[in-house]
Parts: structure tokens; sequence; C-alpha cells
């Protein structure tokens, strides 16, 4: 089974300016820098089968290169125990639109559906198991007060990747498993994030 994604990866001087905030919160376990990603639609386990339906799915997707500017920080979930610290997306209609095709390309191959609200968002930190010491209400309303201007510059998104989600010991691990557009005909699976 796979467990996929597709994501648009981050510069890499965008993912040095994100680990600035990755600091003053006890117990949370934060995400390599190599990790940092902008999910766009979550496809879920699915057998060798479907992914390889996906692949050739995926690569009919087509779209204009578009920008992309983060911007604030928050949690998730809203109403329970915090699970996850992100960065937002300022709105951004290209991003839907890439995210709707990726969704139609997807349905026509049989993948499943996603029922989840899309709120475009780079995860940055997870809270660890068992009690979690930021619930302590004044420390996380000091670090998303402190942070709550956080923007970044236009970001280029000229292309997206499917990935593949293994867990392990450090928390889960994203491999690419193809790029669309390819950069070349010849780029292979597995390539490290850029």
């Amino acid at each position: 089974m796979f467990r996929l994604f597709t994501a648009i990866a981050l510069p890499p001087e965008i993912r040095q300016r994100l680990t600035m905030l990755c600091l003053g919160l006890p117990g949370v376990l934060w995400v390599d820098p190599e990790q940092f990603h902008l999910t766009v639609r979550y496809i879920g386990p699915v057998d060798g089968g479907m992914f390889a339906d996906i692949r050739s799915a995926l690569a009919l997707v087509e779209f204009e290169p578009f920008e992309i500017t983060l911007e604030g920080v928050g949690f998730f979930p809203l109403r329970r125990r915090p699970e996850k610290i992100w960065v937002g997306v300022q709105k951004s209609e290209a991003l839907g639109e890439l995210r709707h095709r990726i969704d139609s390309a997807l349905r026509r191959c049989g993948a499943p559906a996603d029922p989840r609200k899309y709120t475009p968002h780079v995860t940055i930190g997870r809270f660890g198991p068992g009690p979690v010491k930021t619930d302590n209400p004044p420390r996380l309303a000091g670090y998303l007060s402190e942070f709550s201007l956080f923007r970044t510059g236009p970001i280029a998104v000229e292309r997206f990747g499917l990935f593949s989600s293994a867990r392990s010991h450090s928390g889960p691990q994203y491999l690419p498993e193809a790029w669309y557009p390819p950069e070349s005909e010849g780029e292979l699976d597995n390539e490290a994030l850029p």
C-alpha cells in the first residue's frame, strides 16, 4: 500500500525562514525543514495498481505557473486538543484551480475522494503524545501573537509532485514519486525534495 498526496515543494530560502518559527513551544515535535511542503490534495492509502493509475492521470493535469505567499500561523484542530502548528497561505485562485484540476484527474481514475475542506497550509510542528505542555493557553496564544505577522514574498509555483508518506520514529517521511511537469524526460522517481 502507498499513502499518497500531491504537494508543492518549497524552495530552500523559504524552508530556512520557516525554521525561524520552530521554537518556543515545549512539547512540539518540529518538522524537519527538508520535509516542509504545501499539500494540494490528500489521496490516502492505495494499492500498486491505483498508484500507477494516479501517476498517469496526474500527468494530464495542465496549469499555468503562478505564485503563492505564506502568511500567519495557526493550529489544528481549533476545538480540541491541538495537533499541528501551521503556516497559512494567502488566498490564491490559481492554487484553488490547481487543486480542482488535480481532484478532477484523480476522480476520473477512481482515486478516493478527500471529504475534508481544503485549508492550504504548511505544517511546521506536531504536538507530541501525552499531555500537551502547550495546553497552557497563554504560551500558545503568545506564540500565535508573536508570529501572526509572518509573511513570505511571492513563491513561484511551476510544478507539483506526487508524494508517498512513510512513518518513522522521527515522524512522517515524505518521498517524491513523480513531478508534474517533469523538468526533463529522464527525471526519475524518488528524487529529493528540491
